[in-house]
């Protein structure tokens, strides 16, 4: 521990303290943030998916626009 820091993820159960979880965090590391690129990417295209097939995107319209009343 540098500088008497500590890096504890509660979610993880891991503390820097502990010599194993200090190896594995860079790991966890890589994982997570592959996680968060591949649920982007996922989202990106089903946004597109949708921009192509002329579904709506969002519940809310653009601002200065206003929702056409129900039929």
């Amino acid at each position: 521990m540098e500088k008497g820091v500590r890096f504890i993820a509660i979610n993880n159960g891991i503390d820097s303290a502990n010599q194993q979880d200090r190896d594995f965090t860079p790991f966890l590391n890589i994982i997570n943030e592959w996680y968060a690129k591949d649920t982007s990417k996922k989202i990106r295209a089903v946004m597109k998916s949708k921009g192509e097939a002329g579904e709506h995107l969002c519940t809310n319209p653009p601002y200065g626009y206003q929702k056409a009343p129900r039929q």
